[in-house]
């Protein structure tokens, strides 16, 4: 069972480091990640940032940002404090949290804006006592961990609603959870102001949005930047090849949407994890494709060859193949999506 017992214990041990400084925590199924890159992006033109997002992208640690940038020599500021993670017992995702906190607050950073890792209540993440809260939205994921329901996961995630605090909730939530939560815990809903740029894919102008109005919290008078770069493996797009993490069915659902309203159908290299719905994200994508590839990949938790052999409208691949075709200028546009797990695998059979 999640507990955020240890990590409490070991940052109490350590003086609280992640009350030195106001936080954002932003939560949800999907945007998370994209919705606190751009929020960090706005308020860097006035305040220093630390953002702590997750899973990591290439390697341990690259996850943590301040000012903009991974933060040098991290692997330092682990080592100095491994011992008393594991004197706690922290999990990975515990230590790399722990870590996130300390370092923001040894580098002196005026807010922290964090992504949760999952769910929500008994996330690691949760210890903070954050300025404002925002959830980007909830489909089915995670059930064996959150339970069966719309109504389980949003419970969890409405668990990082704190009394007195301002709360930004996506548009699309239509789960009473979230309103009575804010109600209990006497916290302030914010109206939703949408952000006045085009941004693209489409999917994530709701992401900018979320972000936009959070920003307003902090900064009612001065104006936004109208350029935001995507965070790494969100629509981010290396020449002709594009990497998005759309992991989930609603995940696909809004990737398609973005590359219809984009005019464009790419070759679709796909990979899942043995708990998504596959077979029902592959049925929503190919509409945008041109042709569609399912591969394994390096991974406990990946499907294999077996279950790929079992789905209908797909072209079995292997990774070298895929990096043959990738290296390849014959092909317009390329896009590598499903687990983030699979992109990071890729990325680095490529680098």
């Amino acid at each position: 069972m999640m507990t955020t017992k240890n990590i409490r214990a070991c940052l109490a041990f350590l003086g609280n480091p992640q009350h030195a400084y106001q936080s954002v925590h932003v939560g949800g199924t999907n945007g998370k990640g994209s919705t606190s890159y751009f929020l960090s992006q706005m308020l860097e033109t006035s305040k220093k940032i630390g953002l702590y997002t997750s899973p990591f992208y290439m390697k341990r640690f690259d996850n943590i940002w301040v000012d903009g940038k991974q933060v040098d020599a991290i692997e330092a500021y682990y080592l100095q404090y491994k011992q008393t993670f594991q004197a706690f017992d922290l999990t990975p995702f515990e230590e790399e949290t722990a870590l996130a906190f300390i370092v923001f607050k040894l580098l002196d950073i005026d807010i922290a804006i964090v992504e949760v890792g999952l769910g929500g209540t008994h996330d690691a993440t949760n210890v903070i006592e954050a300025e404002v809260s925002i959830i980007t939205s909830c489909s089915i994921e995670h059930e064996e961990i959150l339970g069966p329901t719309l109504y389980d996961i949003a419970t969890h995630q409405a668990g990082i609603i704190k009394r007195s605090q301002h709360v930004i909730l996506s548009p699309t939530l239509t789960i009473d959870v979230f309103e009575k939560r804010i109600k209990h815990m006497q916290a302030m809903n914010m109206s939703f102001i949408e952000y006045p740029y085009l941004i693209m894919p489409s999917y994530q102008h709701a992401n900018a949005s979320l972000a936009y109005t959070a920003y307003r919290y902090f900064e009612p008078k001065i104006e936004v930047l109208q350029s935001l770069k995507m965070l790494p493996f969100r629509f981010e797009r290396n020449g002709h090849v594009i990497y998005d993490g759309a992991h989930n069915l609603e995940g696909i659902q809004l990737l398609t949407q973005s590359l219809k309203d984009m005019k464009l159908k790419p070759v679709v290299i796909m990979s899942t994890l043995k708990t998504k719905p596959t077979q029902k994200m592959i049925n929503t994508l190919k509409v945008q494709a041109s042709s569609m590839y399912v591969t394994t990949f390096d991974y406990s938790d990946a499907i294999d060859e077996s279950f790929i052999r079992s789905l209908i409208d797909v072209n079995v691949i292997h990774i070298n193949d895929i990096i043959e075709m990738i290296n390849s200028p014959k092909h317009d546009i390329i896009l590598v999506t499903g687990s983030l797990y699979f992109i990071r695998y890729i990325k680095g059979c490529i680098q």
